[in-house]
């Protein structure tokens, strides 16, 4: 079975499939060079033949034509005069008008002709100028007739023959040596062929083996990307999802431990709350109130976690089936400030808002409003006690932009771009009192991400930092 794979596996290769591909190429490209030339110099020499025995049976035609009757002796005399007795490369034929031969330049030699009349003449006689060739057995042959004509009457016919064997070797020769280099040729393309669908298939290869390595966990794998052609640019593409699932592997490794973490501890001290319910038997009213309330707000706590969990989830999803509509940006930043002026004015926090109209984008308006909301409440969660917060919206450039500054600890150097991370808290043990799940930017972050925008923070120079919510206007 495992022989019957292997070859199940080399019939629909690759690596085969191009070898072959390049061998049948190549055999088409030397098929069309060995006959084109071959044929080609052979029509030449039938042409230099027909202009040559054309001359030649026309000379001798016209030089009979005058004598009115064709006769052995009077044809003798003047093909002795021609010198045709003396030219044994070729052979000459005259008939009279009824097809009987007056005069045969090589009478005992059977190898040119095969019977006394050729057919040739037989059609010269006719009235039709005549001309044969054929490339056989190595040997050329050129036949030609023509009418002998007096007085607009046949009289007979002349037929010229001759056989080259000279000019045929070089044609064979030619056929021979095309034959020989073609042979090299098509030893030398199998093994190219072969070798450089190795070459190709390989660099493929190694990119199977390092998908496979990735499906199967090995998210680190990288594959050494040479060259700048098409294969190459695979491989850095592939190095580059590499590197994207290798850290996407992390942050969901990091979540997760995050936020079995985050979600432990509301639910520990909800264990232990009602551990000491249950383990004390004399407990008073007030007692189990206070506890009871205490286990609300750690419900209540979960309950904020698990809801912007979700909301992550829901964003991670990029979910089609939401209605978008037109979002006023500045009425939903009026709204939050509203909503968070209990909050900070219990710090002595205030909010300075200025809302520019025509603020509008299209989205959906929930996703909006937890941005917006969650940049606002953290200005005020990470402000000092009596500070300030500024809230601004405008219009800039096709795009809506939201500033939210506070005057409060401000980002450490170096965490910009970490805030942003899910349950990350900047520098915990001197915010070690504000309460919060560390995914309130992440959620800001994910939705500017899903509407085409951008988040982004720095430090002001009189201290805190500056939040910048950009969102582009989609007409």
């Amino acid at each position: 079975m495992s022989e019957i794979s292997a070859i199940r596996r080399i019939r629909h290769s690759v690596q085969l499939k191009y070898a072959l591909s390049y061998i049948v190429i190549i055999l088409t490209v030397l098929g069309f060079l060995n006959v084109f030339p071959v044929v080609r110099i052979r029509d030449m020499l039938f042409d230099a033949k027909f202009n040559s025995l054309q001359n030649h049976v026309s000379v001798i035609a016209s030089s009979l034509s005058p004598l009115g009757f064709l006769s052995s002796e009077e044809v003798g005399r003047i093909m002795e005069l021609l010198g045709e007795n003396q030219n044994a490369e070729t052979h000459i034929i005259v008939t009279d008008n009824e097809n009987r031969i007056v005069y045969d330049n090589q009478p005992e030699d059977g190898s040119f002709i095969s019977n006394p009349v050729p057919q040739e003449l037989t059609r010269a006689i006719a009235g039709n100028s005549v001309f044969r060739a054929a490339y056989t057995e190595g040997s050329l042959s050129c036949a030609a007739a023509q009418p002998v004509v007096y007085r607009n009457s046949i009289i007979g016919a002349v037929y010229i023959f001759q056989l080259e064997t000279e000019q045929a070797g070089m044609l064979l020769g030619l056929q021979s040596d095309l034959g020989k280099l073609s042979a090299a040729i098509i030893a030398a393309a199998i093994i190219a062929a072969f070798l450089l669908s190795r070459i190709l298939t390989r660099r493929v290869l190694n990119i199977l083996r390092a998908i496979k390595a990735v499906r199967a966990g090995e998210f680190d794998y990288r594959l050494k990307v040479r060259g700048r052609d098409e294969i190459s640019e695979l491989g850095f593409e592939f190095n580059q999802l590499a590197e994207r699932l290798e850290a996407t592997e992390e942050m969901r490794v990091r979540f997760v431990s995050d936020a079995s973490h985050e979600l432990k501890t509301p639910l520990a001290g909800i264990r232990l709350l009602t551990d000491n319910i249950i383990s004390t038997p004399d407990i008073s009213q007030d007692a189990v109130r206070e506890f009871v309330e205490d286990i609300g707000g750690e419900a209540e706590r979960l309950t904020r976690l698990t809801e912007k969990l979700l909301m992550l989830t829901r964003l991670d999803s990029k979910a089609a089936d939401e209605t978008e509509t037109a979002v006023h940006v500045d009425v939903l930043a009026s709204d939050a400030v509203r909503l968070l002026s209990p909050l900070a004015a219990k710090r002595g926090i205030e909010i300075r808002a200025h809302m520019d109209r025509g603020c509008d984008i299209i989205g959906e308006s929930d996703d909006i409003f937890r941005a917006v909301f969650n940049l606002i409440e953290n200005a005020i969660k990470y402000n000092v006690d009596g500070g300030t917060v500024y809230v601004y919206t405008y219009n800039k450039s096709g795009e809506v932009r939201l500033i939210v500054d506070d005057t409060g600890y401000g980002v450490p150097q170096g965490e910009e771009e970490h805030i942003f991370e899910r349950f990350y808290r900047v520098d915990k043990s001197r915010n070690g009192k504000i309460s919060g799940s560390g995914l309130g930017l992440s959620i800001v972050k994910e939705t500017a991400l899903k509407y085409g925008g951008e988040v982004r923070v720095s430090a002001r120079e009189q201290g805190g930092s500056r939040f910048e919510l950009i969102l582009p206007i989609v007409s």
